[in-house]
């Protein structure tokens, strides 16, 4: 349901940790094999996070191969990380009832992590991601019932190419959403924005 975002002034999703509350889309639109790709999203997070919880994530997320998926999620302990081929990293713990932006982006070798415009994660993956053409996208959960988000969510995006550091920085805009695409830096290779605001109809058949 929608739950006002004071830093914008405007509504946004909460999900309140089940199967029922994630948004599942299937997508040929994304970035697929091993290209390039980054992925960006504001959440506000409760208290207590289930386990494993997904943010955003696309690819064959029913698969058991992780290399054909790529996702933001929380781990047991409530730190926030990002997954694919090689398994999870990036753990970082952050503040339960605040916003942050987070943004993980992956150049087909290297994987770089951002909160809040700033740099949490660089490390070098070994391997290739095999992401199908046709994609599962979610929006509040990951690949089994279980893991599914408790919290805010806004203004999740996926680019097919990877954004710079000054790039997350203008897009993390001083704690506050960038509205208009004109704005948002490499615009023309945005290839999902799901605002979840107050213009956003959830239609669970469609």
């Amino acid at each position: 349901y929608l739950t006002e975002n004071n830093a914008i002034g405007d509504y946004v999703f909460d999900f309140v940790g089940t199967s029922s509350q994630e948004i599942s889309l299937t997508t040929s639109n994304l970035p697929s094999a091993n290209s390039s790709f980054s992925m960006s999203v504001w959440l506000n997070r409760d208290s207590t996070v289930p386990s494993y919880a997904g943010v955003l994530s696309f690819g064959d997320l029913g698969s058991t191969n992780v290399s054909s998926m790529a996702y933001i999620n929380f781990d047991a302990s409530n730190n926030i990380k990002y997954g694919f081929y090689n398994g999870d990293a990036g753990n970082t713990a952050i503040s339960a009832n605040n916003w942050h932006h987070v943004v993980l982006t992956y150049n087909g070798t290297n994987a770089t992590f951002y909160i809040n415009g700033q740099v949490v994660g660089i490390p070098t993956q070994p391997g290739t991601l095999a992401i199908p053409t046709t994609s599962t996208l979610k929006i509040g959960g990951l690949n089994t019932s279980a893991q599914t988000f408790n919290g805010k969510i806004s203004n999740a995006q996926i680019f097919n190419a990877v954004l710079s550091g000054p790039e997350v920085e203008t897009l993390y805009n001083n704690g506050s959403p960038i509205q208009t695409l004109a704005n948002i830096p490499q615009s023309s290779n945005l290839k999902a924005w799901y605002k979840l605001d107050a213009t956003e109809i959830y239609n669970g058949t469609s």
